[in-house]
């Protein structure tokens, strides 16, 4: 926000607390809204469950591009990322660990099956597949280089990391991955 005037992309997707959680008045008003600009949503389970399930991919997502290096320039460790099969391969197996904090939390992530079944296929093939993706698909691609906020980045792998320690889940991809990353 600069100038009382708020620079980001809005997707024609999002996700959206259920009414009945959301608990404010114009919940109608504001579906309305979204659908007359031709925007869908998404109503999770739970939003806050999702938000800990979506902090724990981007934390196996940045954790790993960072392990090697530090956030001084986040758009190129996410190219960095994007071009390999093997630090992909890495990012799905750092990826489940931190499922296992949310988890951990209490969260059932079979309610979040279709979601996290892209994380259940064989690293290998994960890595692999991903790679195409980003190579093909511009969007992907430029979401993976607009996340660039150096503490955001941190803060995000810093909570699920430690949380983890916190609950006792054994995370050693991402243990290392911690340990490599300055900023």
């Amino acid at each position: 926000m600069q100038d009382d005037r708020l620079d980001g992309v809005l997707f024609d997707h999002l996700m959206l607390e259920g009414e009945q959680k959301a608990h404010i008045s114009n919940y109608t008003d504001l579906t309305a809204l979204l659908t007359s600009a031709d925007l869908k949503w998404e109503v999770p389970h739970d939003m806050v469950e999702w938000i800990w399930i979506h902090m724990a991919i981007n934390a196996g997502v940045t954790s790993t591009a960072a392990r090697s290096g530090n956030l001084e320039n986040p758009e190129q460790l996410a190219l960095n990322l994007m071009n390999s099969s093997s630090e992909l391969s890495l990012v799905i197996k750092t990826i489940r660990e931190a499922l296992k904090v949310v988890e951990a939390r209490g969260v059932n992530l079979k309610l979040y099956k279709a979601e996290l079944l892209p994380y259940k296929i064989p690293a290998w093939i994960a890595g692999k597949a991903m790679k195409i993706m980003f190579a093909k698909n511009e969007l992907t691609r430029k979401i993976m280089t607009l996340h660039n906020d150096k503490q955001d980045i941190f803060y995000c792998c810093q909570s699920v990391y430690q949380t983890g320690q916190e609950l006792g889940v054994k995370m050693p991809i991402l243990e290392a991955n911690m340990k490599g990353i300055s900023i």
